[in-house]
């Protein structure tokens, strides 16, 4: 249903994709970057909102 209204698929968006999740991986893998915990995120979301 959704191919019918943005038509199909841009590899290029795709292939784009598929390199983005590539390089998170790597990243992860090779402890260039630090995970957070999803209940520290979302406490922080829903502190700054109560902020305004």
């Amino acid at each position: 249903m959704l191919e019918e209204l943005d038509g199909p698929p841009d590899p290029n968006v795709e292939l784009a994709w598929l390199e983005e999740a590539q390089r998170r991986s790597r990243e992860l893998d090779t402890g260039a970057v630090d995970t957070i915990p999803a209940d520290e995120v979302f406490a922080k979301v829903r502190d700054q909102l109560k902020r305004g």
